[in-house]
């Protein structure tokens, strides 16, 4: 199966590295050969297979999120959302890529992997709260309205004291992430009642 991970049509490889995902989960030939696949053609499917490694798959990803490699750091946040709450302790990464990052498309997908890991990632939520103060705002805002719900209590806190802040286009972001809550805008509607 390995070396179909080496095979000139795309929809081939691609099968390979899901299914090597699949069977192949607690032999190193295969988590080494995935992260070569992934550094070679910066394979979301091979990321998302890598998870099933577990904690080695997510040493891979740390360690790739930590290199040079930008598609690499791509898709190694690809394998921590797969993850879930098992990539938890990878969350201090993903802070400075959210506060920092000028690839507004690894930005975007450092705050959607925060949102798979869940509550467990919460310490993101200033960093999220952060970016709406800067030029890439819009886009950082969709990917939150995505992210914040799926982060609990700290992440509503963080909105509710958004909306009470002084900055205009903070309280706007704010405003608009209640959206994201659907039906559980009830809490939203008591507080802004207050705020009024």
């Amino acid at each position: 199966m390995l070396p179909l991970l080496e095979y000139p049509e795309e929809t081939i490889t691609e099968l390979a590295a899901r299914t090597l995902g699949r069977i192949g989960a607690g032999r190193p030939e295969v988590r080494e050969a995935l992260v070569a696949f992934i550094h070679k053609e910066a394979s979301d499917v091979a990321a998302r297979s890598l998870a099933a490694f577990g904690a080695d798959g997510l040493a891979e990803a740390v360690a790739m999120l930590d290199g040079d490699d930008e598609d690499a750091r791509y898709a190694a946040l690809w394998t921590l959302a797969s993850l879930g709450e098992q990539a938890a302790s990878a969350v201090p990464r993903l802070i400075p890529l959210i506060a920092q990052e000028d690839d507004v498309a690894l930005r975007q997908r450092a705050i959607g992997t925060a949102g798979y890991i869940g509550p467990k990632a919460a310490a993101v939520i200033p960093a999220i709260m952060g970016a709406f103060r800067s030029e890439q705002m819009p886009l950082v805002a969709s990917d939150a309205s995505g992210t914040m719900p799926r982060l609990g209590q700290p992440a509503r806190d963080a909105i509710l004291e958004g909306l009470r802040g002084s900055n205009r286009i903070v309280r706007l972001r704010c405003a608009e992430l209640l959206q994201s809550y659907h039906a559980a805008t009830q809490f939203a509607f008591d507080d802004l009642e207050r705020l009024l």
